[in-house]
């Protein structure tokens, strides 16, 4: 059964792959960019690059997982649940932490490949940047008009990069995995975040982190690189 977000997924990491050596390609003769830079570009678009095949594996494990558990239990009353649960919850969350796990790291490997394309820019652009400039760190280098230009270029870059600074941050604190299924939209495989206090931790059911997520920020990037490219030639 194909699963069409995974293929999205996919071409999403196949185009970010072809835009970062497009953009590579042409950092190689602009004399104007570090090698330092243009390492810290490279070595982050890896990373992602790399890991999608982890990321793509360990959903469809989980979802086929997922998709068995129901298909086994709907006609299942309490105490069959309660004895089916019993029985394989231990494989359920090993492969929940794993996917759990994954969905971090591409938020942590994205979220730092937009640092690393705040110092290519600013080296293109003739401004003073370094190898550590982000485009958070608005006391340091102005990140914010940054994110600004970029946003002229990509639409929703400034709005969509601060919910995903947000939510990478707080991420940190824990996700909780939740299935759903339904005639319209099929099987989801979602992630709740986990909101601590001093006294509790509650997992935020409204707010999901969907593998949609992922590919439009794959997406985003892919724009950004085209971006550069541009303030390249």
């Amino acid at each position: 059964m194909t699963n069409s977000k995974i293929e999205q997924f996919k071409k999403s990491i196949s185009h970010l792959a072809n835009c970062w050596q497009s953009l590579a390609s042409k950092l190689e003769i602009e004399t104007n960019v570090s090698l330092e830079s243009r390492h810290r570009m490279v070595a982050c678009a890896h990373d992602i690059i790399a890991f999608s095949n982890l990321f793509n594996n360990s959903y469809l494990k989980k979802e086929e997982e997922a998709r068995k558990t129901f298909q086994e239990t709907k006609d299942m009353n309490i105490e069959q649940l309660s004895t089916h649960w019993a029985q394989n919850s231990n494989n359920s969350i090993a492969l929940m932490h794993q996917l759990s796990s994954a969905y971090k790291a591409m938020y942590f490997f994205i979220r730092a490949l937009q640092d690393a394309c705040c110092a290519i820019y600013f080296e293109l652009t003739g401004n003073q940047g370094s190898t550590k400039s982000g485009m958070n760190r608005t006391k340091l280098n102005n990140g914010k008009k940054v994110r600004e230009e970029i946003t002229k270029y990509v639409p929703n870059y400034n709005t969509w990069f601060k919910s995903f600074t947000d939510t990478r941050n707080r991420i940190k604190e824990g996700v909780s995995q939740g299935c759903g299924y339904s005639e319209k939209d099929g099987l989801e495989i979602n992630l709740h975040i986990i909101r601590k206090n001093e006294s509790s931790a509650t997992i935020d059911i409204k707010e999901k982190i969907k593998i949609e997520d992922i590919t439009y920020a794959i997406e985003i990037s892919s724009q950004l690189f085209k971006y550069l490219e541009i303030c390249s030639t």
